[in-house]
């Protein structure tokens, strides 16, 4: 795997494949990114957000569970704080939208009244 690149779609695939496979592939994030994520700051919290939307994974996959859990801890505890209070904001936003396109009808109820 040396000439792999994290771009790479195949190297993402090979992470869905097993237990060894993702240990592999989260060990080449590590080794990419660790450093500046310990770095905390804004700007790691921001990468470690992009990582979650280009190689986390889907949502509750074996990968998803295990890219947080080994990348996560890199980030200095006050950033991981921050970071997570972030995406649970992000979360009750997309929550509030998808309600509202969901319910138009209740919305024009309430309006009337």
């Amino acid at each position: 795997m040396a000439g792999t690149t994290l771009d790479d779609e195949e190297f993402m695939g090979l992470a869905l494949k097993g237990p060894a496979a993702r240990k592999q592939y989260l060990d080449v994030l590590e080794g990419a990114y660790g450093e500046e994520l310990k770095a905390g700051n804004a700007r790691a919290r921001r990468l470690l957000a992009e990582l979650v939307k280009s190689h986390g994974g889907a949502s509750g996959t074996p990968l998803s569970k295990e890219f947080f859990e080994r990348l996560l801890p890199l980030l200095p505890k006050a950033d991981q704080l921050l970071f997570l209070k972030g995406m649970q904001q992000e979360a009750q936003l997309t929550a509030h939208k998808a309600l509202e396109e969901a319910w138009p009808w209740w919305r024009r109820l309430w309006q009337r009244l």
